[in-house]
């Protein structure tokens, strides 16, 4: 896992310094035509596809490792479906379900919207649109699971958060 982390700073790193030459080509800085820019156009979306694609590889082993988690718990026959502590801890495993699987969509919604913009998929038109629609459903959705609810509405989620899961109130 260190050396996908140090795969993804890497490939950050090269997608925001790129992508800044690539914005001074915008603002008339840099000659569009010039090989730096044609370059680092390029090295940009190369960046931001890797960076993303591992960014979604860095959290498949805690998406896995929480679906599991999920499934063993209540299997038995031996607990108790009231038991109000373990209720509790399944929202909250549950909610670390969907952060990871957020988090995996989004890192391959981005790098497919990345490889389709350097032109290595066959998307094209409205199937980008697509594309980028989906990305940023999954970016609000990511965000929203962060979100705490105000004090006066924490009694629609017993953590405190927005309903996120079937097992939660809200959604039952």
């Amino acid at each position: 896992m260190r050396t996908l982390e140090c795969i993804k700073a890497i490939s950050t790193a090269v997608y925001v310094t790129c992508d800044h030459v690539v914005w001074a080509g915008g603002a008339g800085a840099v000659d569009k035509r010039s090989t730096l820019y044609k370059v680092c156009d390029k090295l940009s979306l190369m960046g931001w596809a890797a960076g993303s694609a591992l960014m979604a590889a860095g959290h498949v082993p805690d998406l896995i490792a929480n679906t599991r988690a999920l499934r063993d718990p209540l299997a038995s026959d031996n607990k108790r479906d009231d038991d109000a502590d373990e209720w509790e801890l399944r929202e909250e495993l549950e909610e670390k379900t969907v952060a990871a699987a957020l988090d995996v969509a989004s890192g391959l919604t981005q790098a497919l919207f990345a490889l389709s913009l350097l032109g290595t998929t066959p998307l094209k038109g409205r199937q980008m649109q697509c594309v980028g629609l989906a990305m940023g459903i999954v970016g609000v959705m990511r965000q929203l699971v962060s979100v705490p609810l105000p004090p006066e509405k924490t009694g629609m989620g017993r953590l405190g958060r927005l309903p996120i899961s079937p097992s939660m109130p809200m959604l039952r």
